[in-house]
């Protein structure tokens, strides 16, 4: 009670907005919450309702930006499009051939990846301009927080999909956290995963993530064929080619393994999230070099981890710094890839009229001595 009460008193949320550069002719705009305490502060976008900036102390206090994007909006696409940091939809990840059947119908997808669709297709959620619907501080159990909330309507037809789709976008800002929050809802049967491909570095722009430590406590894994589609099949975790149910270096993952771009079940139900539905942890990654650890809790049944394996081809990122392979990671919630396509998790991103996608993830910062 005296810790959650001194958050309150000390925690002093500054929020700013400013216009960020054009996209398409249009003005897209940042928008910071920041901790006078700490310095922790958070920048979005409504472009791509994108995670631009999420900048946290060290254990000596110095701040670095710790999530991977880009300095100008037009550099998202001209230096490498590798949905730095957005939101993606309608439907995040893989869809084998851009192909699936729904109440009967056959649709056809833009394939953008090898044989495949991925992440919304040719000009998906991350490109689009959301509406701004502003922000609101809030006092919480846990003290003071922000919300930034967006929103972007998707026409029956856009990249194939059917049914006019809303998607409200809330980002919650407080001390040391930020988490983001979708909820949609549609005018006729058609699929939803939404997620956030932001890119994580704890150690700041500089070195590559080898040494950070990972855990994931999953109770299953996904194959891959050489494309990179899931096969459809669930490795039980401890027969699985990657075992994280302890801190793992990434360095350690690749001599093992390799790169990784993999999707691990955190549970083998789904149920119907909503907003009273708890958070469970996802993964825990840590720095030994800077104190750093994030840990990611969400409703989600699956945790994609995509360690930057085809970073080397974004030309630079945040300004003048050089990117490389495993530069960052990914940990993407979400439901399997290619679900609409696996009869065991077909329901699992079938959204019809009525009903309401949700779907949060946290992201809690802290520092280990």
């Amino acid at each position: 009670r005296v810790i959650c009460l001194l958050q309150a008193i000390f925690t002093m949320l500054q929020f700013t907005q400013e216009k960020w550069g054009q996209h398409e002719g249009q003005d897209v705009h940042m928008y910071t919450v920041r901790d006078t305490s700490s310095g922790f502060s958070v920048s979005v976008s409504d472009l791509g309702g994108t995670l631009l900036r999420v900048l946290v102390p060290d254990r000596n206090g110095k701040l670095d930006d710790v999530n991977i994007t880009q300095e100008r909006p037009e550099e998202l696409f001209s230096l490498g499009h590798a949905y730095l940091g957005a939101s993606v939809g309608r439907v995040g990840n893989r869809i084998a051939k851009g192909h699936f059947e729904l109440d009967g119908k056959e649709y056809n997808l833009f394939i953008n990846n090898g044989p495949n669709h991925l992440h919304g297709g040719k000009v998906g959620f991350d490109s689009k301009v959301w509406t701004w619907l502003g922000q609101r501080e809030v006092q919480t159990s846990d003290g003071t927080e922000m919300t930034l909330s967006f929103q972007y309507i998707s026409p029956d037809g856009e990249e194939g999909y059917p049914g006019e789709l809303t998607t409200n976008l809330t980002y919650h800002v407080s001390s040391m956290k930020v988490s983001w929050e979708f909820e949609a809802t549609t005018k006729q049967s058609t699929v939803v995963n939404l997620t956030n491909h932001g890119y994580w570095n704890l150690d700041g722009l500089e070195t590559r993530i080898d040494e950070q430590e990972i855990t994931l406590p999953a109770v299953g894994f996904m194959p891959v064929d050489d494309d990179c589609l899931v096969t459809g099949e669930v490795i039980e975790s401890s027969r699985a080619p990657i075992q994280l149910a302890t801190p793992t270096s990434f360095a350690s993952i690749f001599k093992s393994f390799g790169p990784v771009d993999n999707n691990f079940m955190l549970k083998m139900d789904k149920g119907t999230p909503t907003r009273d539905t708890p958070l469970h942890l996802a993964a825990r990654v840590q720095s030994p070099r800077t104190g750093r650890v994030m840990d990611i809790l969400t409703t989600e049944p699956c945790v994609q981890l995509y360690t930057g394996n085809w970073m080397n081809e974004i030309q630079r990122v945040n300004g003048n710094h050089k990117s490389d392979k495993f530069f960052a990671f990914c940990l993407e919630t979400q439901s399997p890839p290619n679900s609409v396509n696996i009869p065991a998790y077909r329901d699992w991103v079938v959204l019809k009229p009525g009903q309401t996608y949700y779907h949060k993830t946290q992201h809690n910062f802290s520092i280990a001595k």
